[in-house]
């Protein structure tokens, strides 16, 4: 899978700034792009893994910044700064264990992730175990400013709810 950046007016000619390939080849290829265009993400699957890179729109400074066993989706902040990726269970990264919910990662400094919210600040709003609450859906929504966030989470007792996060 190809990744390119076309200007909008229909000038110049189309830039590939991403290339996924691979023995496994790339399944459900993602890709996202931060609102002042900037930067973008794409996301690839290989070897049960999921890849997600970060380039700026010239096509300069490719690098990885996370890799993930499973995700739900991805969306790339307003200013092109922060990942932010919504994970339906545990699992462990950089030597740290996290809980299933919403995290954003720093593109520039892939090390740094910060919870938004997870399962246990879910179950706490509705008054239940956190065991069984996770997000669910492949996707979420993120404000302009990266200050509101909407996803769908399972909630025991409660079915699918539709949780904004400020």
């Amino acid at each position: 899978t190809r990744f390119y950046v076309i200007n909008a007016d229909g000038s110049g000619a189309p830039l590939q700034v991403d290339e996924r390939t691979g023995s496994n080849g790339v399944n459900s290829p993602e890709v996202d792009i931060s609102a002042d265009g900037s930067r973008l993400i794409t996301v690839g699957n290989q070897s049960d893994y999921w890849i997600v890179r970060a380039v700026n729109a010239d096509g300069s400074n490719l690098h990885p910044v996370i890799t993930l066993g499973r995700y739900l989706g991805f969306r790339l902040s307003g200013d092109g700064s922060q990942v932010f990726f919504l994970n339906p269970e545990d699992f462990d990264l950089n030597s740290q264990h996290y809980k299933a919910g919403l995290y954003a990662v720093s593109v520039d400094n892939p090390a740094q992730v910060r919870k938004i919210v997870d399962r246990d600040a879910m179950a706490q709003l509705y008054g239940v175990a956190s065991d069984g609450v996770r997000p669910v859906g492949t996707a979420f929504g993120a404000s302009r400013d990266s200050g509101r966030f909407v996803f769908a989470a399972s909630i025991p007792d409660h079915g699918v709810r539709v949780l904004l996060v400020n």
